[in-house]
């Protein structure tokens, strides 16, 4: 089971990753705005969040629950696994898209 812990836009893309909890995994659907080559892109991104301070129970339920959400999501453009925050900085799902 999946449950809605949030939803809506962030004011910025900041207050996001402040929103991503440092002992919890989380599955975000994501609507990653950037430009490239001065045309404005968008690309519905799947991150699946499981940091490191996450437990072991919680890491497996996570990791066995991911395929069942990437099959029932239909317009996902990307995919990411992020444990750290560094994983899902801007700079770094821009690179990944373009």
């Amino acid at each position: 089971m999946v449950i809605v812990d949030k939803s809506g836009t962030a004011e910025t893309y900041d207050d996001f990753l402040d929103q991503l909890p440092a002992d919890e995994p989380r599955f975000v659907v994501y609507d990653l705005a950037f430009t490239v080559g001065g045309g404005e892109r968008r690309k519905i991104s799947l991150i699946s969040w499981c940091p490191e301070g996450t437990t072991t129970k919680l890491r497996m339920v996570h990791s066995s629950t991911y395929n069942q959400v990437r099959n029932v999501l239909d317009g996902v453009a990307m995919y990411v696994q992020a444990t750290d925050i560094s994983d899902v900085e801007y700079s770094e799902l821009v690179s990944r898209a373009s």
